[in-house]
């Protein structure tokens, strides 16, 4: 009798499960349901990290690249900035824009010198007087729109220059700016320009052509 009273049980328990009626399931059937509602949820605490960026990181998305990001206490007059991909150090002038003030580092060869237009957010208007002279590794310079003025000297005796561009920003052109540039093929003097100081292209020996711009209305003589 107790063996059909048992075969009674497992036999409804199967209908039942069969069915799909729960409340005759054993305890431990009955507790797995009921968990369908955590499925893909965040443990507990970390609900409001999903989708973050990793901490110390959220101010660093979308930031301008180095040397174009614009320093919010920008430098006091006078002060020196190294832009080391150009291989040149600028100085803060009193206007708050900057001016290339000498070349980096001298022993760096065949040196491909882009100077930019702004740098830390400051605009870049002006080569100072001997700047880049007789350095021996400038191979070619990019002069931007930015600069109103090229000072004396700021070229000469760069002997392996042989590719200038100048600016359509530029003015003026100091004395001997361009002086003893061998390397030198042609140089186009854009309409900017309306002064070129004494001798800027004396001993340029192996210069074929040389194209001045309409503007300029002044070429002191020696």
């Amino acid at each position: 009798n107790n063996l059909e009273f048992m075969k009674g049980i497992t036999q409804k328990l199967t209908f039942n499960k069969t069915k799909g009626d729960a409340s005759m399931l054993e305890p431990t059937e009955i507790e797995d349901t009921g968990n369908e509602e955590i499925i893909d949820k965040p443990s507990e605490g970390n609900e409001e990290n999903i989708d973050k960026p990793a901490e110390g990181n959220e101010e660093n998305i979308d930031k301008p690249t180095e040397g174009d990001e614009e320093i919010i206490d920008k430098p006091s007059v006078g002060t020196q900035l190294i832009d080391e991909k150009n291989n040149i150090v600028l100085v803060v002038k009193d206007d708050g824009t900057l001016s290339v003030k000498y070349v980096f580092n001298r022993d760096l060869s065949n040196c491909i010198c882009i100077i930019p237009e702004t740098y830390k957010g400051m605009k870049v208007t002006s080569i100072e007087n001997y700047a880049f002279r007789e350095y021996k590794g400038l191979k070619s310079v990019i002069i931007p729109n930015t600069v109103t003025s090229i000072g004396v000297s700021a070229f000469s005796g760069c002997e392996a220059l042989s590719s200038v561009t100048i600016g359509n920003g530029v003015l003026s052109i100091g004395k001997y700016a361009f002086r003893n540039c061998i390397g030198l093929k042609s140089v186009i003097i854009p309409d900017s320009v309306s002064s070129i100081g004494k001798q800027a292209f004396e001993y340029c020996s192996y210069i074929e052509s040389v194209t001045i711009g309409n503007g300029v209305t002044s070429i002191e003589e020696k």
